[in-house]
């Protein structure tokens, strides 16, 4: 016989305390203290505009931990889509193809450079969809922005694929997929560049900070032109026709001298707080398996996710018919930390959308985002974001989550 419900009065059965937030790590303190040191007597080390010190450490090593030649340090994430953008040759009245189910800061990128979104739908994968982008190009169409969603890598080659035909760029949305990989490579190298994210409950905190990765050459002269100080273009483009261009009209978005050296002391212990945090998600996937209502996304061979967020989608009539609401409520009771989110409403029926007359569906039916945003997505969140997580708390999760998949006629009748 199944438990009663800590919904309907029983026994809550998540017992082991949560994990709690994400500190500073002993080596990124150390360093961020030995930096503020020296600027005691050069107050220069905190704003490396030449990206020959604490900058371009950073960017030497990311490079190199996400599998690309090139790494160009800036503000954020979204200062990161923006430079690439803008060094893509995107600007007013060009259409950049974006997911509808994600992050708005995406959207806000290609809005930032003037250029038109075009929204396109999910896969299976919740990322963007290759056919559905397909059938959203037009003559105005320069560039995709594919987002690697949750951690989930995007369809690399079916995007690959529709762009090459088309002409058009591919960068990639990197900022929940720190420590994704496939057949063991970073992700860094992948389309014309990637933006990663160093903000608040990524994999790689720095406070606030981004990276554009590429490895392309070209590429990478015209991201430095974008976004670095005058001082670093100079010496770091050699193309003529890009250095005749180098003065201070840029868009400024370097990375803080600080964040810089924590983010670079801090990122040794990236690759095993991924690992940690898959083996969590696998513990309570194998645990749950089976359950009628409950699924977890597919996740195709050779790719090993950076799991941002624990996503999985809801059907209704798995469990009766009952409302995702309530099941969501049911399993809080029993302390699983379940949300009927992080999305919530697809990015082109926000109210913002309904008044921008240059955004468009370009024809496309964007159902599956709009169907899994109305009824069937949920997540499991956590303070961590899933790192440090005992496999106690774990495996409590994933037996309260099936305590009430199992005990649901108790909420029923």
């Amino acid at each position: 016989m199944t438990d009663r419900l800590a919904i309907v009065g029983g026994t809550r059965a998540v017992t082991a305390s949560p994990p709690g937030s994400r500190g500073v790590e002993a080596p990124a303190l150390a360093a961020a203290r030995a930096l503020l040191v020296r600027a005691e007597t050069d107050a220069s080390v905190l704003s490396d505009l030449e990206g020959s010190g604490v900058v371009a450490a950073f960017e030497l090593a990311f490079a190199s931990a996400v599998g690309a030649r090139y790494a160009v340090a800036v503000s954020s994430g979204t200062a990161g889509l923006m430079t690439a953008l803008v060094a893509s040759g995107i600007g007013p009245g060009d259409e950049v193809i974006v997911c509808t189910y994600g992050w708005g800061s995406t959207v806000g990128a290609v809005l930032g450079v003037g250029a038109i979104p075009v929204f396109a739908d999910i896969d299976s994968s919740f990322c963007l969809c290759p056919r559905s982008v397909e059938e959203a190009v037009t003559g105005r169409t320069k560039s995709v922005i594919a987002t690697h969603l949750f951690g989930h890598a995007a369809d690399i080659s079916g995007l690959s694929e529709v762009c090459e035909r088309h002409g058009l760029t591919l960068l990639f949305d990197a900022a929940q997929a720190l420590g994704t990989t496939i057949n063991g490579a970073g992700i860094g190298g992948l389309g014309t560049a990637s933006a990663f994210s160093l903000g608040r409950t990524k994999l790689l905190p720095a406070g606030e900070g981004g990276v554009i990765t590429t490895n392309d050459e070209a590429t990478y002269e015209r991201l430095v032109l974008v976004s670095q100080h005058p001082i670093r273009a100079r010496h770091d483009i050699r193309a003529p026709h890009l250095n005749t261009l180098v003065d201070e009209v840029s868009l400024s978005l370097r990375l803080h001298g600080l964040a810089a050296v924590i983010a670079t002391a801090a990122l040794p212990a990236v690759p095993a707080a991924a690992q940690a945090r898959r083996a969590t998600r696998h513990l309570i996937v194998e645990a749950t398996a089976g359950i009628p209502g409950l699924n977890w996304p597919d996740v195709p061979a050779g790719v090993d996710p950076g799991f941002h967020i624990f996503a999985l989608s809801y059907t209704p009539g798995g469990v009766g018919g009952l409302p995702r609401q309530r099941f969501v409520e049911a399993m809080q009771a029993e302390g699983v930390p379940m949300l009927a989110g992080p999305v919530r409403e697809p990015i082109h029926e926000r109210a913002r959308f309904q008044e921008v007359t240059g955004a468009r569906r370009g024809g496309v039916l964007l159902t599956r985002a709009s169907e899994r945003c109305g009824h069937h997505e949920l997540m499991l969140e956590s303070p961590t974001q899933w790192v440090g997580v005992r496999d106690e708390y774990a495996r409590q999760v994933a037996a309260a989550m099936r305590k009430v998949c199992q005990g649901i006629d108790q909420i029923l009748h």
